[in-house]
């Protein structure tokens, strides 16, 4: 265990980020984190941000979580509806090394996709045969002239970046 990590049980019903006094380690301490019954927070006390422990620096950290609430305040409800649905379509195909692409791309990426984007990806979801939709992600099989742009290009983008390095890990 690396002597700056604490891991210590933290009752549910307080937030530790209500109160500082909660947190095991001294107030000026950094970084700090602590197991939340769930994973490993890292708590970084220069800017009250969190993250999984895994992250590596502040500044990734400070940039995705802005990132995210940029892109979360700027959704309506519909939007948040419809992503919804699209998330649960890519994440339950079927086939599990389409799910391993599509679901966390949906999570990811869809937000930052624009109206024409995501029509497009909806019709993708709704094809028929998983097996040939992910020879088209992989480009095993010639893709449809439909589904050729942008969009195909972001999904391999995404595959080729983050869920090879999550197979890599021993994920897969």
């Amino acid at each position: 265990m690396r002597p700056w990590a604490v891991r210590a049980p933290i009752p549910s019903t307080v937030s530790p980020w209500s109160d500082p006094r909660l947190l095991p380690v001294p107030l000026r301490t950094w970084p700090a984190s602590f197991y939340d019954g769930r994973r490993t927070v890292l708590f970084c006390w220069k800017n009250r941000s969190r993250a999984p422990i895994s992250s590596l620096t502040s500044t990734w950290t400070d940039r995705a979580r802005i990132l995210v609430a940029d892109t979360n305040a700027r959704l309506t409800e519909a939007q948040r509806t419809r992503l919804g649905r699209i998330a649960f379509r890519a994440w339950r195909r079927g086939f599990r090394e389409a799910d391993l692409v599509l679901g966390p791309f949906a999570d990811q990426v869809g937000p930052t996709l624009d109206e024409a984007e995501l029509d497009l990806f909806e019709a993708l979801l709704m094809e028929d045969n998983d097996h040939t939709l992910y020879a088209w992600i992989i480009e095993t099989a010639p893709t449809p002239e439909q589904y050729q742009g942008s969009l195909m290009d972001k999904i391999r983008a995404f595959m080729a970046a983050h869920v090879a390095a999550e197979v890599a890990k021993g994920a897969g």
